[in-house]
């Protein structure tokens, strides 16, 4: 079944982004000197990013792409300080100027909360590789608890951005082999159990070989070059680890030239 994610419903969540960028950027500006707090940094303005892109504040995305980048190549104190000021500026114009955000995400939701930033994921990112993909969600209506949502809303961002960069390829790649030109990324949720397992799978390339065993290790990546979506080994690195906030794992399955699937379990508490 085929779920549209309407794109305004990315206004819902515009002040818990937000929030998260704010946290992101005073974590950067003490983490000077400390190997630690600058990997949390780091690890924090990867995730933050994306969703800010995904707003629409393309600006924004940009001085924290760019404050990523300063802080990922060791830059001295006073670069990134001038990176945090700047990214600081764009944040409070925008907590300034833009629609205040609605309440009641607290409590339980439908998984498709966890999902209000796909399709544009999806399209923005396809689009600047010259790529085709489409989104097919399943267990959209799944009742998820706010914790849980939140947590596996950061790692599912992730995980679908590592699907359209690693691994849906080119049409004219798909048509050589004998692959639809469009590629499609499913997310499917499910309950059994005791057991919340939540998959991320595509038809794309699957994983190379030498990358299963390692690629959740930190700065394993697939690109070849540092960019805005990918190169610094980061993005599963932190998808795992928000699983594991929940006490969670992920497992993979990959077939070579047919596609990946990241599956997410967590072990959830029985109720009162």
């Amino acid at each position: 079944m085929n779920i549209a994610i309407q794109e305004d419903a990315a206004d819902s969540h515009r002040a818990e982004v937000l929030a998260d960028v704010r946290r992101a950027i005073e974590s950067a500006e003490t983490a000077h000197g400390d190997p630690q707090g600058r990997d949390r940094a780091l690890r924090d303005l990867h995730t933050v990013k994306g969703a800010v892109g995904f707003l629409g504040l393309s600006e924004l995305a940009g001085a924290l792409h760019e404050l990523e980048g300063v802080m990922g190549r060791g830059g001295d104190g006073s670069d990134v300080a001038q990176r945090v000021s700047e990214a600081r500026r764009l944040l409070d114009s925008e907590i300034g100027t833009g629609a205040p955000a609605s309440a009641g995400l607290a409590g339980e939701g439908a998984f498709t909360q966890c999902l209000w930033w796909a399709e544009r994921m999806i399209g923005q990112i396809s689009a600047s590789l010259g790529k085709e993909a489409e989104l097919n969600i399943t267990g959209g209506d799944l009742r998820i608890d706010d914790q849980s949502r939140a947590a596996l809303t950061r790692a599912l961002q992730h995980l679908v951005r590592n699907a359209i960069v690693h691994g849906i390829e080119t049409p004219d790649r798909r048509s050589a082999l004998g692959k639809p030109q469009r590629g499609t990324i499913a997310i499917a949720a499910h309950r059994a159990g005791g057991l919340l397992t939540v998959e991320v799978s595509d038809d794309g390339a699957g994983l190379p070989d030498e990358l299963s065993a390692r690629v959740f290790q930190p700065g394993v990546s697939g690109a070849a070059d540092v960019s805005l979506y990918a190169g610094r080994g980061i993005g599963l690195d932190v998808a795992l680890s928000e699983v594991d906030s929940l006490g969670g794992r992920v497992e993979v399955r990959s077939t070579p030239g047919l596609g990946a699937c990241f599956a997410i379990i967590v072990q959830e508490s029985a109720g009162p």
